[in-house]
């Protein structure tokens, strides 16, 4: 059998912490994809009819690849969760008695904190 460390990887082999910085950096650029479209939409206003047409269709190119990402972006997080899914199922099924016997116990100790509280 093949041993895991699944507390230091995700499914896909990056660590957490890499996960994190692939979130945070996407974060960063739809911040940076609302102050394009801001800046965008402020300029236009003043802009003659030309400007405009060729304001709005770099606005159009934005929407576009800010779509393109998000896509990107979901179809990635859909695999992770479906990784983490069969990753977990796997586990469960390799040491169903271990699984039953933590589950036991955490419902023991959330048991005895609820009873204190009373």
């Amino acid at each position: 059998m093949e041993k895991r460390t699944s507390a230091a990887k995700s499914g896909n082999g990056r660590t957490p912490s890499a996960a994190f910085s692939a979130q945070k950096q996407m974060s960063q650029d739809f911040e940076k994809f609302i102050e394009d479209v801001e800046q965008a939409v402020s300029s236009a206003k003043n802009l003659p009819g030309d400007a405009a047409a060729l304001a709005r269709a770099k606005l159009e190119e934005k929407i576009a690849d800010a779509k393109s990402r998000l896509d990107v972006a979901l179809r990635a997080a859909g695999q992770q969760t479906e990784r983490t899914f069969a990753a977990t199922h796997g586990y469960i099924r390799e040491r169903p008695l271990q699984v039953l016997l933590v589950a036991a116990a955490i419902g023991a100790v959330i048991g005895l904190l609820l009873g204190r509280r009373s």
